[in-house]
């Protein structure tokens, strides 16, 4: 059974953590499969024929075949940890623009009289908006 485990990383940590994990992928390869494989063939060659030879090899070939199916989920995770990264880079150069919503209205029936209120703190505006028109064209 496979899981998902998520953890948390500073983006600036993720590059090291993509090189931890293909060299361990790397390692893998070079000690586990490519030494095993390289044993196999000299197994196999030295006991041509060789019927009890042939079977313990054939075990040996299923532990090869396991360690390349960890190498391949290392590599599914590295792949899944690339495209995360790259996400996070397409993120941080798109700009997220966040339109601002608008404060909803006030109900008229949670509060009685609010919009006679604004409606005439409005007009109050306006007036006092062309006072101040009207004094600043008279002083010039």
């Amino acid at each position: 059974m496979k899981v998902t485990i998520q953890k948390r990383i500073e983006v600036e940590e993720i590059p090291e953590q993509i090189l931890e994990k293909a060299e361990e992928i790397l390692d893998s390869l070079q000690d586990e499969v490519f030494i095993a494989l390289k044993h196999l063939c000299n197994q196999v060659d030295k006991n041509r024929g060789n019927l009890e030879a042939t079977t313990r090899h054939l075990s040996d070939l299923e532990s090869v075949r396991v360690g390349l199916q960890d190498i391949i989920d290392n590599f599914e995770d590295l792949s899944n940890f690339m495209a995360g990264y790259q996400n996070v880079l397409s993120q941080l150069e798109t700009p997220q623009v966040v339109a601002p919503t608008p404060a909803p209205s006030p109900s008229p029936d949670i509060h009685p009289g609010l919009a006679e209120k604004v409606a005439e703190l409005q007009k109050q505006h306006e007036k006092l908006q062309e006072l101040t028109e009207t004094e600043e064209g008279g002083e010039q």
